[in-house]
């Protein structure tokens, strides 16, 4: 049996890994396998990503010393694979030991402690949208950038459509624009029913718009948390987002009830800190790093991020007059 060192175990997994459990392996990727664990208290299948070397942390992730030039593969693990803690080892089969002794326990932050003027913050955000729209590809969500104006207006945006705007964004706009009017005019149930058009689009195992929605939520919170402002309707808000998201996969529904109550991968986190702080040196690096993640999924959840520090802002300011 190989061995592997954990480095890093988040607060999620190290939770749900406190007791001996046993899961099984649900996907296996270059970069990190899932396993997911029952919760005998909810009912409730949470998904463990143990990953190489130099993945992002996060709430539900194991990030190990396995080297970043390595894949995962290459450990032969097969979906379906028992997978159970045994003192402080994870068993995977009779194919892996993941060492979990001495591995630091990752929190997520929620918040920044002195966040800059949110005019300040609004020019962080234009630093953001430039070195995003300048990275936009054809797949994804990353083409509802320029049309972000008609977006926040509560605008159509359908008679601006470039021909060759992709099928997710022409299918996500409508509803995206509606979900802001709804938000900004508190209609709950207008929330519930534009996420549901919203929720599942797009592929892969967190598709498009499941991650645009994990952003805007996460950068809501962020925003009401750190100012201390708004945030009872904040939280009614991604309530509304996240019990309407059930038509979507088993990881895409464990990252939106994360950034619910903003808890992020410490990629996205670094992104979402340094826009409250408005420091455009460590902007610029975020906005990468975020790019980095996935085929799309950081674009997408950028795209969200816009969204609600925009509706933020607006929430903030409002309540502080």
């Amino acid at each position: 049996m190989r061995s592997i060192r954990a480095i890093s175990v988040g607060s999620t997994a190290s939770r749900v890994l406190r007791r001996d459990v046993v899961g099984e392996v649900q996907s296996v990727f270059d970069r990190t396998f899932n396993v997911a664990f029952p919760e005998p208290s909810s009912g409730d299948i949470t998904l463990i990503g143990i990953a190489r070397g130099g993945m992002p942390n996060g709430p539900f992730n194991i990030v190990t010393d396995v080297p970043k030039s390595r894949s995962m593969r290459a450990f032969d693990i097969d979906r379906g694979i028992r997978v159970k803690r045994v003192g402080e080892s994870l068993l995977v089969g009779d194919r892996l030991s993941v060492q979990l002794g001495n591995a630091r326990v990752w929190r997520p932050r929620t918040h920044v402690n002195n966040p800059s003027d949110v005019r300040d913050i609004l020019r962080a955000l234009e630093v953001v949208r430039g070195i995003a729209i300048n990275n936009v590809h054809k797949g994804g969500l990353g083409q509802m950038l320029l049309y972000l104006d008609e977006v926040l207006a509560d605008r159509d945006a359908r008679p601006f459509l470039r021909s060759d705007v992709n099928h997710v964004t022409r299918m996500a706009l409508p509803s995206t624009i509606s979900l802001i009017g709804a938000i900004r005019s508190g209609n709950r149930e207008g929330i519930g029913l534009h996420v549901r058009n919203l929720i599942g689009l797009g592929p892969g195992l967190s598709p498009s718009a499941d991650d645009m929605l994990a952003g805007f939520m996460a950068a809501l919170w962020w925003m009401a948390n750190t100012f201390g402002k708004g945030i009872e309707y904040v939280k009614d808000v991604n309530t509304a987002i996240a019990r309407s998201a059930t038509k979507t996969t088993l990881l895409s529904r464990q990252i939106l009830r994360h950034a619910a109550v903003g808890e992020v991968n410490e990629a996205i986190e670094g992104l979402l800190g340094s826009v409250l702080t408005a420091q455009d040196d460590s902007v610029r690096v975020a906005v990468k790093d975020a790019l980095a993640i996935g085929e799309s999924s950081g674009m997408d959840t950028i795209v969200g991020i816009l969204l609600g520090f925009y509706a933020g802002a607006a929430i903030v300011t409002r309540v502080g007059r």
